[in-house]
């Protein structure tokens, strides 16, 4: 043996294989080919981070989980079926000729030593930097294998790449090449990690994901515009799967399609990159040159790479669904100075073929049959069905009518619509903003726009809605769906505020319908209007009830569904049928006969019918789905106050904190909107009026 150390290791490992002869797993390659294949072959039919499961790292260690420390050689570096199998064959043919030359004790204790300096190294490096850095692979292990082989047959020639004849001892020397620049290079990171965890005296890497639907929107590129001048790392992360709620639209989801099919460039590009890193000194700047020179190459195969024109360094795409790429993606990215997108690609619904093959229905799915995916139970048709039906006639009725949507068009209904008159179905993508200032000069040259558009989304346009279609006192119909308490879908989609920032916008009339039949009316109401009108209605099935009230829609005009003495509930949308209940209560509990009022209008409220109250009922009790602050409840209180009116006022509303998710009757028990809680108000209050009488 020419080498003394090596010498002198090889003495002390035969001196123990002499002590312990029965010490050693017969063919031990053989078990972890198997391994290798199992694992990536199940890999294939999983969804989620199935290999980290069995990768080393230190903090998994520390917390007990010690089969880490030897499933990890147990990870194909592939998953590729031809590679893996490729991989594995090489493997095992070098690991049996080592344990035929050695003997089965020295080859297993060979092995098991470099899965044990593997695991020690990881180790070390975790501590230095103070990232748990997972180990997937037995890379390190086969490495100091192969260097074993070539020692023992040097001169044993392979066919690389299956055509170049090539000697054992020059495929070591080139894989000591890169094994040494590979760890230069991770030293340097870590180092690098470790003085900037210094001097912020922090330690944590700064990651912002976002969608492709959501990067049309005009904050993604404020945001892009002023990441592109940090210096520090930065790290964003764009998920695309090429939907929102449906499939995306416009300018920039073609331009991402552009950049998903030009694998020549993306793997040109990488390529070149990872090759040039490996040159020692001049590597790395050829590097920065090449990405600070207008003429390279990503000029040249894809014209104006938007983000990397805009000053951020562009990697990908990468495959959203292969775990270790995206393990080393995000390695490499954390390498660089200043910000750099990392453009992933994923499947909406993969793993679950009807989803895949519809995702927008199962964007916010209801009760189905796991098997098929259709949806199970027989319902009326919900809101939204109504919507989409009224809005198809209209489209038959009127020329002028045309429908605009924020990247929902099958959420909110519009899809029927769509299909039919596609000139006048407009999806501008997720950018409310823009939807709204579009249909103002939609309505300027003489269309009729209906803004569809989910209550909690809308929010994001107010500024619009106030500048743009009520200053100018346009007629723009918005048909604000989902509005409400949302169930499961929790705080960010309830739409539990639009009667209050609406209700403060001057020339805005807002609607809300108590079932199915009154919300077709209030869209054609609507649709003849002049000037800017919201109608309101909550997510699900519609209310089938009370179809014999259907009186015509008057401006500001409520619909008195019961007469009744004392008390009077004055309800809105939703909340009619919720009153119906708290009616029957009153009379059961209080023998009270309450009057039953659908609002119908939240602006303007009906102040002829406030007045006539006077004269018969000392209470009105206002029913609403929206938070108490600046809502209906409170424009009737202030419109009493200020008439003077000789009645109390109690508003049931929804509290002023965010309500978290579960299903609409949990939450409406959380916040005391249920019939027995407002019965329970009311004699409440006339409790205390009895006490301050006396």
């Amino acid at each position: 043996m020419r080498y003394p150390a090596l010498k002198k290791l090889n003495q002390a490992i035969d001196r123990f294989c002499i002590l312990h002869p029965n010490f050693g797993i017969p063919n031990l390659m053989l078990y972890v080919v198997i391994g290798n294949v199992v694992l990536g072959l199940l890999s294939g039919f999983s969804t989620g981070n199935f290999l980290s499961f069995f990768s080393f790292t230190l903090d998994g260690l520390l917390h007990g989980q010690i089969w880490r420390l030897i499933t990890f050689v147990l990870i194909p570096e592939s998953t590729s079926p031809f590679y893996l199998l490729i991989t594995c064959y090489f493997y095992y043919w070098i690991g049996s000729a080592l344990e035929r030359q050695w003997g089965t004790a020295k080859f297993t204790t060979y092995y098991l030593s470099g899965m044990l300096l593997t695991v020690i190294g990881a180790s070390i490096v975790s501590l230095i930097t103070g990232y748990s850095i997972p180990v997937y692979g037995a890379n390190y292990v086969n490495f100091a294998m192969f260097m074993a082989f070539a020692l023992l047959y040097p001169d044993t020639q392979v066919l690389f790449m299956f055509i170049i004849p090539i000697r054992m001892k020059w495929l070591a020397y080139l894989d000591i090449f890169y094994f040494f620049f590979d760890i230069f290079r991770y030293i340097s990171a870590g180092v690098g990690y470790v003085r900037a965890r210094e001097l912020k005296k922090e330690n944590y890497s700064v990651v912002s994901i976002i969608g492709d639907g959501a990067l049309t929107g005009g904050m993604a590129y404020e945001a892009l515009n002023n990441a592109a001048s940090l210096k520090s790392n930065f790290i964003i992360v764009l998920n695309d799967n090429e939907m929102s709620i449906t499939e995306n639209v416009g300018g920039m989801s073609s331009y991402l399609s552009g950049l998903r099919t030009a694998s020549a460039y993306t793997g040109f590009k990488m390529d070149v990159t990872k090759a040039l890193n490996r040159i020692p000194g001049i590597g790395p700047g050829m590097v920065d040159a090449m990405r600070k020179t207008k003429s390279s190459i990503k000029q040249i195969i894809i014209p104006g790479m938007l983000f990397e024109d805009m000053g951020l360094t562009y990697l990908g795409p990468v495959d959203g669904h292969n775990i270790p790429q995206l393990i080393k993606t995000f390695q490499e990215a954390k390498r660089f100075e200043g910000p750099i997108l990392v453009h992933v690609l994923t499947q909406k619904g993969r793993g679950y073929e009807p989803a895949m093959r519809h995702p927008a229905r199962f964007h916010g799915a209801g009760p189905f049959d796991v098997k098929t995916g259709l949806p199970v139970g027989k319902s009326n048709p919900t809101y939204t069905d109504v919507f989409s039906t009224v809005m198809r006639k209209m489209g038959d009725r009127r020329k002028d009518v045309a429908a605009v949507t924020a990247a929902m068009m099958t959420g909110v209904g519009l899809k029927r619509f769509s299909n039919m008159f596609p000139d006048r179905c407009f999806d501008v993508g997720i950018a409310e903003e823009h939807a709204v200032t579009f249909a103002a000069a939609l309505s300027l040259g003489g269309i009729t726009p209906v803004v569809a558009i989910y209550s909690s989304f809308l929010q994001r346009a107010y500024d619009q809605i106030m500048h743009d279609v009520c200053m100018q006192n346009l007629h723009v119909v918005f048909a604000i769906d989902r509005a409400g308490l949302v169930g499961y879908d929790g705080e960010t989609h309830h739409g539990i505020f639009d009667l209050s920032y609406l209700g403060s916008m001057p020339n805005m009339t807002i609607l809300a319908p108590k079932n199915l039949w009154e919300l077709s009316d209030m869209i054609k109401f609507a649709v003849d209007y002049d000037g800017p009108i919201a109608v309101r209605y909550p997510r699900g099935e519609a209310y089938a009830g009370l179809k014999e009230f259907r009186a015509p829609i008057c401006l500001g005009k409520s619909e008195v569904i019961h007469e009744g003495s004392r008390v009077a509930l004055l309800a809105v949308g939703s909340m009619v049928k919720m009153a119906e209940e708290v009616q029957k209560q009153l009379k059961e509990r209080m023998d009270m006969d309450a009057a039953l009022v659908n609002a119908r209008f939240v602006k303007p409220i009906d102040e002829e019918l406030l007045r006539s109250f006077a004269d018969t009922y000392e209470l009105v009790v206002t029913l609403e789905e929206n938070v108490k602050d600046g809502g209906f409840g409170e424009r009737v209180l202030a419109f009493a106050e200020e008439e003077d009116l000789p009645f109390g006022v109690e508003i049931i509303a929804l509290p002023d904190r965010f309500i978290p998710h579960g299903s609409v009757s949990y939450q409406m028990k959380q916040v005391g909107f249920t019939p027995e809680d407002i019965c329970g108000r009311i004699e409440e209050y006339y409790r205390k009026q009895g006490q301050e009488e006396r």
